[in-house]
């Protein structure tokens, strides 16, 4: 807005609202409510100090925002009416395509699940996962093989009643 209506502060839903599968909206309402607490703290609502808290506000939705947003465009039939150049840049098919290398490394690489974790829980901020330390590990850490079917153990496909497949290995056997 060009010009901020003095005293006005909106968090929570009214500053962002989450598509709920990602689990950001409480976290982000939580982190939002923490940098209030701070700003209130060391007195920053004093004159035209509202424009200044706000955009402290948007500032820690920004990631999960930019997160869920990036997956939400690739629903079928998904319109993207955003301006956002993160959304919408020239660079959005490269930034799908990373996010989705990612998400694939995620699963079979521990210490990259561990940081891609911490980044979606909102522990961590997004910009790791541009670090030089994030995009070696992409390519360095040991990576399990790609799983051809569940790798259940006899007892546990005795448990549910089905029975192993000729050439099934054992869990413990590929550990």
């Amino acid at each position: 807005m060009p010009q901020w209506p003095a005293g006005l502060l909106i968090l929570g839903d009214s500053l962002a609202a989450f598509n709920p599968v990602y689990g950001h909206g409480m976290s982000s309402a939580a982190r939002a409510a923490r940098v209030l607490d701070s700003e209130l703290a060391r007195g920053a609502l004093g004159e035209g100090g509202t424009r200044q808290v706000q955009r402290a506000l948007a500032e820690v939705v920004d990631d999960p925002w930019i997160m869920a947003g990036l997956n939400d465009i690739q629903y079928v039939n998904c319109r993207n009416l955003s301006s956002d150049l993160r959304l919408t840049g020239p660079d959005i098919a490269e930034r799908l395509k990373f996010s989705d290398f990612v998400s694939g490394k995620s699963i079979r690489s521990q210490k990259v699940c561990e940081v891609a974790t911490q980044v979606l829980s909102l522990n961590a901020p997004q910009k790791v996962l541009g670090e030089s330390r994030f995009l070696s590990l992409l390519h360095s850490d040991t990576t399990l093989p790609e799983l051809r079917r569940p790798p259940f153990r006899p007892e546990e496909l005795e448990t549910v009643g089905l029975k192993p497949i000729r050439g099934d290995v054992p869990l413990t056997a590929r550990s």
